[in-house]
């Protein structure tokens, strides 16, 4: 089985989260890991100099970005690259968009395998709640919350990621 890591926030920019980044690496018992960045709750919003693919960066890894809502990707992408990948770092954003597409795409399977395979799994926010059985997110319109499942990894639910 695989290990997760899951994060209420923090900021990779400023060297607040490197303790945490060097963690999920030894995690992966690789000195240079291949760690693919999922940044669907955020609608795939993310460049080459984003601060989490940056700071992965910084301590020797290989990064990889797997974008859910371009229209190349398909099962076969979506396979590859989480299979070739050491570990996953999925960032945050809105949860129940992030589901949606994950069950969508078929990306929530594989997901699912590559914790079975051992891989390490990690995000912040909406990153983290995916994990769980259900977490509770403003992902509404006029940011009302509610309730969304998720892949049930971790037994539970998760209500307050920045707490």
């Amino acid at each position: 089985m695989g290990k997760i890591v899951a994060l209420g926030g923090g900021r990779f920019d400023n060297g607040e989260m490197d303790n945490v980044t060097e963690h999920i690496i030894s995690l992966t018992g690789k000195k240079n890991p291949l760690i693919l960045i999922i940044p669907t709750a955020s609608f795939d919003e993310m460049g080459e100099d984003d601060d989490v693919k940056l700071c992965f960066e910084k301590f020797g890894c290989t990064t990889d970005i797997l974008f859910l809502t371009h229209e190349n990707v398909n099962e076969n992408v979506i396979s590859e690259k989480i299979d070739a990948c050491d570990g996953i770092f999925v960032q945050g954003g809105n949860l129940l968009f992030l589901m949606e597409t994950w069950k969508k795409t078929g990306a929530d399977k594989y997901l699912l395998k590559a914790f079975e395979d051992g891989k390490v799994l990690s995000g912040t926010s909406s990153g983290a709640m995916c994990w769980f059985t259900e977490g509770y997110d403003d992902c509404l319109e006029n940011n009302e919350f509610a309730f969304v499942e998720c892949l049930g990894l971790i037994k539970g639910y998760i209500n307050c990621p920045h707490y």
